[in-house]
């Protein structure tokens, strides 16, 4: 048996998903931007596509631009409004994805101030912080909805009404580990620009989306053709958006019933591996998906390939940075230990994950515990 719970990483793409795509690599591979019919039929379903992501969201089809993924969508966001603006006070939390805190770095280092908001021990962020840190001056506020590693959300409502109130700041979020986990409404959470990725709801790798509000300006990143409203200029991934788009539609159909059987799942999931001595629980796991658990007496490293053996996937974090050999930024910014840094583990749900897939990795998971319990006091 097999139990892949590494879908915060990535997800299965269905095969119907894949026959889709293959449509377009096979038969409708028309280049979009070509005067032919081939290139306008191919258009239309790229069109189409932007009409459902934007009706997911509750915005307009105009205001979608597809991207190569979330890395981009972020870095297009934060760089491209930058590109705008003499502003150079920029706010965002301690626990961001890289591919925000890395470019909030850069620009530090080229004499912007940045404001890190600290997290509580569930990884909250606080209003009162982020209230004092706003200023006349602030340019960008960018705040993640769901941490990819503790699962913490954070409250978008609250956060925007500060933002509105206090500066004239604009509101990016990265939602990528929100979107079809829970309601991503940009219009009822004040949001600017949000960040949305295939990958992780279902659909192929190399897609990714970037809403932008009318009234908000950005400059590409890419000098190129005029597609995308030259704001993200380069022929589009159709076969890619075409399989986002079909994973879209399923994956909004489905947002309430695959969100309660997540958090069935999770809950369960929880209460099991919560009876395995010392292991805790890292956050609120406020998300659907996400549950982070150490075991302070394993090497996070050790159990993951030790569950590998047993066909169990997990990841000691975000996979964009499992490979550094530095603890979690978000553990520490949580107030973690290094024993509980260094033995924590990810496991992370889909709409696919099974109560059988849970029950393996559970008795697999407290197997393994003690073999290398026993190992580790055999030294």
């Amino acid at each position: 048996m097999k139990a892949y719970l590494d879908n915060g990483a990535t997800t299965v793409v269905s095969k119907e998903i894949v026959e889709k795509m293959n449509q377009l690599y096979t038969d409708m591979y028309g280049n979009p931007s070509s005067m032919h019919q081939m290139g306008v039929e191919t258009e239309k379903l790229i069109k189409e596509v932007k009409r459902t992501l934007a009706k997911g969201i509750k915005a307009s089809p105009d205001e979608i631009i597809f991207t190569s993924g979330g890395t981009e969508a972020n870095n297009l966001a934060i760089q491209g409004y930058l590109r705008t603006t003499r502003k150079k006070h920029l706010i965002t939390s301690m626990i961001e994805h890289p591919s925000v805190l890395n470019v909030f770095e850069f620009y530090e280092n080229q004499g912007y101030e940045v404001t890190y908001l600290k997290v509580d021990e569930k990884g909250h962020i606080s209003l009162e912080e982020l209230r004092e840190s706003l200023r006349e001056d602030t340019a960008l506020v960018s705040i993640m909805y769901v941490n990819n590693e503790l699962g913490s959300i954070q409250d978008l409502q609250a956060v925007s009404r500060l933002i509105k109130k206090h500066s004239k700041a604009v509101f990016h979020v990265d939602a990528v580990q929100a979107l079809g986990k829970v309601e991503c409404h940009v219009k009822k959470h004040g949001i600017d620009m949000m960040t949305m990725s295939s990958h992780k709801i279902h659909g192929p790798m190399g897609v990714g989306a970037l809403y932008i509000k009318k009234d908000i300006s950005i400059k590409p990143l890419f000098i190129g053709g005029g597609q995308q409203k030259a704001i993200r200029p380069g022929t589009e991934n159709a076969p890619g958006v075409v399989g986002f788009g079909e994973a879209l539609k399923a994956a909004f159909d489905g947002l309430a019933g695959n969100q309660a059987q997540m958090i069935e799942l999770r809950d369960y999931f929880i209460k099991c591996v919560l009876e395995i001595p010392q292991a805790k629980l890292n956050g609120k796991c406020d998300a659907p998906h996400i549950i982070n658990v150490s075991f302070p007496n394993m090497r996070g490293e050790v159990l993951l390939h030790t569950l590998e053996s047993k066909n169990i996937y997990v990841s000691t974090g975000s996979a964009c940075a499992s490979k550094n050999k530095s603890y979690s930024h978000v553990l520490e910014a949580i107030g973690l230990d290094d024993k509980h840094k260094e033995g924590a583990i990810r496991f992370s749900l889909s709409k696919y994950t099974t109560k059988d897939e849970l029950d393996y990795a559970i008795k697999n998971l407290k197997e393994s515990i003690l073999e290398l319990d026993s190992i580790i006091k055999g030294r």
